[in-house]
C-alpha cells in the first residue's frame, strides 16, 4: 500500500519544466487539473517534480491506481487513506463509515470526508495517477461530486491516458478545468539538449538535437530510449539519421538493441519479470527461480534501464510501461508457453505472503483453474461482507476460458455474486451449470455440491418460489451439520412466507436463528422474514426488536449490505410502518428498494415496493403510493412464479382504488389529514410522536384529534378506534 500512496522517485536525468509547474499551480481555482497524454510523455515525472518543488508550501497526497482499484470501496479507501497522510482529520469518521456502509458512500462517507477536509488551512493537492486504469461507471458520479464540492484549499489532479468519463465539458465551459495535454508535455529543442546533457551525452550537434526533436515529436520516453542506445553506437550521426521514434521502431529497438546489449542472464530476468506490474527481490526470485534478484533490480536502476523505484528504501520497482509492453511482446514471441507458468509462480508467492488479491490477479492471467478456484472461493465471503463485491465480479468476468466456465464450484461463486447483486435470473443460470457436477462431491466449504446448489436456490429464488421451496426442503434434509441445517431453514422460511404459510415460516425461521448466529447474511434473511411474520400477526414491536438486532449486528461487524443481507432492513421497515413511524419506515424501505433496483426484476424488489406503497398510503400520500405500486406490478410481470406477492399487490391496489369511506358517525366527512391522524392513533403513538411523524406541531395534532372525535361521536381514543372500525375507516382487529 505504501508504494501506491507516495510519489515515485524522480529519474536522475529529469529535466526541470518550470513553465509547466506554473501551469499546474495556476489550476488551484479549477475544480480539476487534468494531465492527459499517451504513455511515455512524462506525466508522472512532471507531477513528481511538482511535489518535490512545492513540498515546503503545499502538502501532496498521492494514489497510483491500477485495475483492481475500479472497486469503489477500494478506490475510496485508498483516496481517503492518501488524504489522511496530509490532513489530520481526513478519514477519522469517513473511513469507518465507508467500511460499515459502502453502499451509502454518497450519502454518508463522502459528506463526512468533506467536513473533515474543511479542517486546517494548508494548501493540499491530491494526485490520482493512472486514473484510466481504474475508471469504471460506479466511480464517476461520486468522484464528480467530490471534485465539485471539495474545499478550496484542496486541488484535485488526475493523470490519465485518455479523457475520463467526468463532466469535463461543463467544467471546461465554466472555467473549472485546467488541462495539460501531450503537445504541452513534448520536449522542445532546449529541453532535449538539457535531457541528453543530464544523461551524459552532451556532445550532440545542434542539427542532431533538432533531428531527434522532430523525429520523436519530443516524446520523452522515446528520447530516453535514444539516450540509452546512443551510448553503444559507434556512429552516432548515422544512428540519429536512422532513428524515427515510431512505436514499431521503439519495440524493435527494445527487443534487439537493448536486449542484445545485456548479458543472457539479465535478458532472461527482464523477460520473465515483465509480467509483474511491481517488482521486488523475493517476488522476482520466486518468478525466475533464481536468487539475488534484489541486487539485480538495484543494478538495473543504476544502469538506468527503464526501471524506477516506487519507494524510498528501494524495495519495490516498476518497469516503464513502454519497456514492459515491449518485453512482454518479446516473451510471447520467444517463449509463448512460459507466461502462464510465470504468472502461476507469482500467484503462489503472493498467496504465501498473504496478498490474496494480487495472487488472484496472477492466477487469472495464468488461466490456472485450480488456483483460481482456491483463491476466489477463499475470498468470496470476506470480500462480499466488506463491500468489495465489484472485485469479485471483475475476477469472475476474467474467468472466461472453457474449462473454468464449466467448473461447478466457480459456478456457485458466480451465482452467489449475482444473487448478492439482486440478479436472480443470472444466479439461476450459473446454478444450472453447477448442478451438472457430481451432487455428492464435496466443495471447498466441506458440503456436498448438490446441497450447496439447493441452498443457493432457496436463498436467491431463481425461477418460481415453488421450485425454490422444493430445493429448500432437499437442503434441509441433506444438511451435513447443524449450522448448514440452520442455513437451509432460513431459505425454507423465506419460501414458506412467500407461499403464504406464515406459521410454517415462523417455525423454520425461529430454529434457523438459533443455529446461524454468526453468519450475518443468513441471520439477516431469517430475522427479516420473521419480523414480517410478527407484523402480520399483530406484533410490530416484537418485529422491530428482531429486525433491529440483526441490523445492529451487521453494523457492528461493519458488514456490507447486498442481496439477502438487506432483508433485515425490509422487516424493520414493515415493523416501523405498523407502528405508525412512517417517516422512518419510508427512509428504510426506500433504501431497500434502491439497493435492489440495481439488479434485475426480483421478488425482493417487488415486495419492498409494496411495503413502501403501504407506508405511503398510511401517510396519506396516495400519489407516491401508486407510483411504488405500479413499479411493483411492472416488476412482478417479469418474475416467474412469485408466490403470494401478486395477491399483496392486488390488495394494495384495491385499497388505493376504493372510494374513500370517510363518512363519520354523524354524517360528517373526515379530512385527508384527519384520516392519517386516525390511522396513526390506531398504532398507539402518542400525540407528540404523531406530530413528529407528520412534521406538524403537537397543537395541530390536538386540533385534528378533537375534530375526529367530534365527527365520530367519541370521547376517548378506544371509542374513536372502535367506531372507526365499525364504519370501515380502519381495518378490523
Amino acid at each position: 500500500m505504501r508504494s501506491k500512496l507516495q510519489a515515485p522517485a524522480l529519474p536522475r536525468e529529469s529535466v526541470p519544466r518550470p513553465h509547466l509547474l506554473d501551469e499546474l499551480r495556476s489550476g488551484r481555482s479549477s475544480a480539476l487539473m487534468l494531465v492527459c497524454a499517451p504513455p511515455g510523455y512524462g506525466k508522472t515525472t512532471l507531477l513528481s517534480q511538482w511535489a518535490e518543488a512545492d513540498a515546503g508550501t503545499t502538502r501532496f497526497a498521492w494514489v497510483t491506481l491500477d485495475e483492481g482499484d475500479a472497486d469503489p470501496v477500494r478506490f475510496w479507501t485508498y483516496l481517503v487513506s492518501a488524504l489522511s497522510t496530509v490532513a489530520a482529520a481526513a478519514g477519522r469518521r469517513s473511513l469507518p463509515a465507508l467500511s460499515r456502509h459502502p453502499e451509502r458512500m454518497m450519502t454518508e462517507a463522502l459528506p463526512l470526508l468533506m467536513e473533515e477536509l474543511e479542517e486546517g488551512s494548508q494548501d493540499l493537492v491530491l494526485v490520482l495517477e493512472d486514473y484510466h486504469r481504474a475508471e469504471s461507471s460506479p466511480l464517476t458520479e461520486p468522484l464528480a461530486v467530490f471534485v465539485e464540492r471539495r474545499p478550496r484549499r484542496l486541488q484535485v489532479v488526475l493523470s490519465a491516458r485518455s479523457d475520463p468519463q467526468l463532466p469535463l465539458g461543463r467544467w471546461r465551459a465554466n472555467g473549472q478545468l485546467t488541462e495539460i495535454r501531450a503537445d504541452q508535455l513534448q520536449f522542445r529543442e532546449p529541453e532535449v539538449a538539457a535531457f541528453f546533457d543530464r544523461a551524459g551525452i552532451g556532445d550532440l550537434s545542434r542539427a542532431e538535437l533538432g533531428q531527434l526533436t522532430v523525429r520523436t515529436d519530443g516524446w520523452p520516453s522515446v528520447l530516453r530510449l535514444a539516450a540509452i542506445l546512443l551510448r553503444s553506437q559507434p556512429d552516432r550521426g548515422a544512428f540519429v539519421q536512422a532513428f524515427t521514434g515510431s512505436t514499431r521502431q521503439v519495440a524493435e529497438y527494445l527487443a534487439t538493441d537493448v536486449l542484445e546489449t545485456v548479458s543472457p542472464g539479465i535478458r532472461s530476468f527482464l523477460l520473465r519479470t515483465s509480467i509483474l506490474p511491481r517488482l521486488c527481490g523475493p517476488l522476482c526470485d520466486a518468478v525466475t527461480e533464481t536468487e539475488g534478484s534484489a541486487a539485480t533490480l538495484r543494478e538495473l536502476d543504476r544502469a538506468n534501464l527503464f526501471i524506477s523505484p516506487l519507494d524510498g528504501d528501494g524495495r519495490w520497482y516498476r518497469y516503464h510501461q513502454l519497456f514492459a509492453e515491449a518485453l512482454r511482446l518479446e516473451l510471447e514471441i520467444t517463449g509463448p508457453h512460459l507466461a502462464p507458468e510465470l504468472h502461476t509462480r507469482a500467484g503462489l508467492w503472493f498467496e504465501r505472503e498473504g496478498d490474496l488479491e494480487s495472487a488472484t490477479e496472477h492466477a487469472i492471467a495464468a488461466q490456472d483453474t485450480g488456483l483460481c478456484r482456491r483463491l476466489i472461493l477463499r475470498q468470496l465471503q470476506p470480500l462480499t461482507g466488506s463491500g468489495h463485491l465489484a472485485t469479485i465480479e471483475r475476477w469472475l468476468a476474467g474467468l472466461s476460458w472453457p474449462e473454468v466456465l464449466r467448473d461447478p464450484e466457480l459456478a456457485t461463486a458466480r451465482a452467489t455474486a449475482a444473487g448478492q447483486r439482486s440478479r436472480p435470473d443470472e444466479a439461476g443460470r450459473w446454478l444450472d451449470v453447477a448442478a451438472e457436477g457430481r451432487r455428492d462431491g464435496l466443495t471447498s466449504a466441506g458440503v456436498p455440491l448438490g446441497y450447496g446448489v439447493d441452498l443457493l436456490r432457496s436463498f436467491f429464488l431463481p425461477g418460481s418460489i415453488s421450485s425454490a421451496h422444493e430445493a429448500a426442503l432437499r437442503a434441509v434434509a441433506e444438511a451435513p451439520a447443524p449450522f448448514w441445517r440452520g442455513a437451509a431453514l432460513a431459505g425454507l422460511g423465506q419460501c414458506r412466507y412467500l407461499l403464504g404459510d406464515p406459521d410454517g415460516a415462523a417455525e423454520a425461521l425461529r430454529e434457523a436463528r438459533t443455529l446461524i448466529r454468526d453468519d450475518l447474511n443468513m441471520l439477516a434473511l431469517a430475522s427479516g422474514y420473521l419480523a414480517l411474520v410478527e407484523c402480520d400477526q399483530g406484533n410490530p414491536r416484537q418485529a422491530e426488536r428482531i429486525a433491529r438486532r440483526a441490523v445492529e449486528a451487521a453494523e457492528a461487524a461493519e458488514s456490507a449490505l447486498s442481496g439477502i443481507g438487506v432483508m433485515a432492513h425490509t422487516g424493520l421497515g414493515a415493523a416501523l410502518t405498523a407502528q405508525g413511524r412512517l417517516a422512518e419506515a419510508d427512509d428504510r424501505l426506500s433504501f431497500v428498494v434502491g439497493l435492489h433496483n440495481g439488479g434485475s426484476p426480483s421478488v425482493w424488489l417487488a415486495h419492498a415496493l409494496l411495503l413502501l406503497a403501504g407506508c405511503r398510503y398510511h401517510a396519506g400520500d396516495a400519489a407516491r403510493a401508486r407510483e411504488a405500486l405500479d413499479e411493483a406490478t411492472d416488476t412482478l410481470d417479469r418474475v416467474p412464479g412469485p408466490g403470494i406477492v401478486p395477491d399483496l399487490a392486488a390488495a394494495m391496489r384495491g385499497r388505493l382504488l376504493a372510494p374513500g369511506r370517510r363518512a363519520a358517525a354523524f354524517g360528517q366527512e373526515l379530512s385527508d389529514r384527519e384520516v392519517v391522524v386516525l390511522r396513526l392513533l390506531a398504532t398507539g403513538l402518542s400525540q407528540r410522536e404523531i406530530a413528529s411523524q407528520l412534521y406538524i406541531s403537537p397543537n395541530t395534532v390536538k386540533t385534528h384529534i378533537r375534530a375526529t372525535y367530534r365527527k365520530l361521536g367519541a370521547g376517548t381514543r378506544p371509542q374513536a378506534l372502535h367506531r372507526a372500525r365499525d364504519l370501515g375507516l380502519l381495518p378490523p382487529g
